[in-house]
């Protein structure tokens, strides 16, 4: 949770929830064209008979780390996202305790 100031008003703490949540959203539309990226330049690379040798064995190795590599971002994205969003309830949460206090 990120610490807030005690006097920090409902709407700043609104505005940090939905700043948060529009974040989240953001992170989530890249994470969905990060993830299959390179989808297409493997399956091409990895075809039956697609090309032969020691350098296409080894390029293509590469590229099979790099997909997995950007999967897994795309993976932490979408989980930092949803903590974000977690986030962002939390000071919602506070935000409504703000002014239930201050009436």
């Amino acid at each position: 949770m990120i610490p807030t100031d005690p006097e920090e008003s409902p709407e700043s703490l609104r505005r940090r929830a939905h700043e948060l949540r529009e974040c989240a959203r953001r992170a989530r539309t890249m994470a969905e064209t990060l993830g299959p990226f390179l989808d297409q330049a493997v399956a091409a690379a990895t075809e039956k008979d697609a090309w032969q040798g020691w350098y296409a064995r080894e390029t293509t190795s590469r590229l099979q780390d790099h997909k997995r590599h950007l999967n897994g971002m795309a993976d932490r994205l979408v989980l930092d996202a949803g903590a974000w969003i977690r986030e962002a309830e939390s000071l919602e949460r506070q935000a409504d305790a703000v002014k239930k206090a201050a009436k």
